[in-house]
């Protein structure tokens, strides 16, 4: 067999061989696409659970100012036993157990950012129930500022409007929030009323951006 026929032959099976352990090389699964250093997180501006868990670190904080000030007792600390004995100025007040607070969650100032209100009934340390309907709620705004949220605890609804003269007698509790929106309740007890149960309860809006009563 000539020489050039023995070269093509040996130069077919050697393509050949580099084809065969070609196709035994495992498969190379595609890189995928690096994300761009810097990225934020999926959206957490008006529902995401970061924003809860900053507004829940506010809330927090602010509790513990309370107690440091002398403000409210810990829930520990408000037992009746413990008073025994004891002359106090006032029949302390202490935060309630974690059970008894109420959230609510929007973006109230219309800045893209979550928002939050806090509302709660103290404790009576002495195991009463009369500071139910006593003005003694507690609301605590969360509200989203250029650095982090500025807190304010002293929201008084009948400043936003002028109230008709049927609701003089009683006062609003704030519910929940919507974005531009408180909702409440007012709430009218009278002479025969108990402690339980008011006489008048109707829900009230409010656009917080104007200070205005809605309905």
């Amino acid at each position: 067999m000539p020489a050039s026929t023995l070269a093509a032959q040996a130069f077919t099976s050697c393509l050949l061989l580099l084809s065969v352990l070609a196709g035994c090389q495992p498969k190379q699964r595609p890189v995928a696409e690096a994300a761009p250093t810097g990225a934020e997180p999926a959206a957490d501006t008006v529902a995401g659970p970061l924003a809860r868990a900053a507004i829940h670190r506010q809330f927090a904080q602010w509790r513990q100012r309370q107690v440091r000030a002398g403000r409210l007792w810990a829930p520990d600390s408000c037992k009746p036993w413990l008073l025994r004995g004891r002359e106090l100025p006032e029949l302390p007040l202490s935060l309630p157990d974690s059970a008894e607070y109420s959230y609510s969650f929007a973006d109230l100032n219309q800045d893209g950012r979550l928002d939050g209100l806090m509302t709660f009934v103290p404790a009576q340390c002495d195991g009463g129930t009369g500071v139910l309907w006593l003005h003694l709620r507690y609301e605590v705004l969360a509200l989203s500022a250029a650095r982090g949220y500025r807190l304010h605890d002293s929201l008084r609804l009948a400043q936003f409007s002028r109230r008709p003269a049927a609701e003089k007698a009683g006062f609003y509790e704030l519910d929940s929030l919507g974005p531009n929106r408180l909702y409440a309740t007012y709430l009218e007890f009278g002479p025969e009323s108990s402690a339980c149960c008011p006489k008048v309860r109707r829900p009230a809006v409010f656009d917080f951006a104007a200070r205005r009563r809605l309905r």
